[in-house]
């Protein structure tokens, strides 16, 4: 329901459509990263300098950090294209660095600290147009479009709604029969503790 809600309110540039086309099939580049997780900077300025100087020491580095995804595959993730990542800051690194060049430790917000290394620099696609890909390219940044506006649609509904919330999560289930009593006017809000509850009569046949 909230996607339908969020399709009409969706354009899309073709401007747009020719930065995603870009990002897909234009020039990429291939690196690899290590992320020490908050707390560990002072880690990672110990190791830095053994891992600028020696490959063995980054790979061995890569492959026995905490972000298992990472550790895994040795460091390497999606290569990446120009305007195609989330995170602006890691391809503007990405793409000042040479060939076998190691970045500056730097910050991801609410992560750590982490440093790439760059590895290859794999070349666009020739092989595709953007006439004969605009649609298909069209489709997938308007969907991106309609999954990242959601949850602005939802909170503007909400906003909108101006609920008033009578209970909220974790609430006890006495509280809850209790405010339900009392919204519905079994009980009287005023009534002594433990005084009993008068009878609610039931409707005549």
């Amino acid at each position: 329901m909230l996607e339908k809600l969020t399709r009409p309110q969706v354009k899309i540039e073709e401007d747009e459509v020719r930065k995603a086309f870009d990002a897909m099939y234009g020039e990429k580049v291939q690196c690899r990263m290590i992320i020490w997780p908050k707390g560990q900077e002072r880690i990672a300025t110990q190791v830095y300098d053994k891992i600028r100087s020696s490959e063995a020491e980054f790979a061995s580095a890569a492959r026995q950090q905490a972000t298992s995804l990472l550790a895994q595959s040795g460091g390497r993730f999606d290569p990446i294209g120009h305007g195609g990542g989330d995170d602006p800051l890691i391809e503007k690194i990405a793409f000042g660095l040479k060939k076998d060049e190691l970045s500056e430790l730097f910050e991801i917000p609410n992560v750590g600290v982490a440093v790439m290394k760059r590895d290859n620099t794999l070349p666009p696609d020739t092989t595709k147009s953007f006439e004969q890909e605009k649609d298909f390219i069209h489709r997938r940044v308007f969907s991106k479009k309609v999954e990242w506006m959601i949850p602005q649609v939802m909170k503007k509904l909400q906003d909108e709604a101006k609920p008033l919330i009578l209970l909220k999560y974790g609430t006890s289930d006495r509280d809850v029969i209790k405010a339900a009593e009392e919204e519905l006017g079994l009980t009287h809000p005023a009534s002594k503790p433990g005084a009993p509850r008068s009878a609610v009569p039931l409707p005549q046949k």
